[in-house]
């Protein structure tokens, strides 16, 4: 959020699965989802039905005009915590927007990046559409 907040200060940014929309995130983190957790977790960040306006104001894939430096973003289809939805929700965005985006992922992986010194899945088009 702060290169959606704050466009000034940056020449570039890294987004290493990061959460990019509040609602793709309510309706796919599995603890959100499931068990006692899912009360809990709208408690600490709202319901998107009650609390839409400040789920689109916490949400960069819906601010994604106001990002003016480059972004590489990272993904893994077998992430647990911030579902790929994630990722596809900010290529989206940033195809609607007509902005360039780099990034790496892979739907086989926790997140894209493991142990080896190189991604071969990292290009400028490997983000899910």
């Amino acid at each position: 959020m702060a290169m959606v907040r704050r466009p000034d200060l940056f020449k570039w940014g890294i987004n290493y699965v990061g959460v990019t929309d509040m609602k793709v995130h309510q309706d796919t983190q599995p603890a959100q989802l499931y068990g006692n957790f899912a009360e809990l977790a709208k408690r600490l960040n709202g319901d998107q039905k009650a609390d839409g306006a400040m789920f689109a104001d916490q949400s960069p894939a819906r601010h994604v005009n106001r990002i003016k430096a480059p972004v590489f973003h990272v993904y893994g289809g077998e992430d647990r915590n911030v579902d790929f939805a994630n990722g596809k929700a900010i290529r989206s965005a940033f195809d609607r927007a007509g902005k360039p985006m780099s990034g790496c992922s892979s739907p086989t992986r926790r997140t894209a990046i493991d142990r080896t010194p190189t991604c071969s899945t990292c290009t400028s088009v490997s983000m899910p559409s």
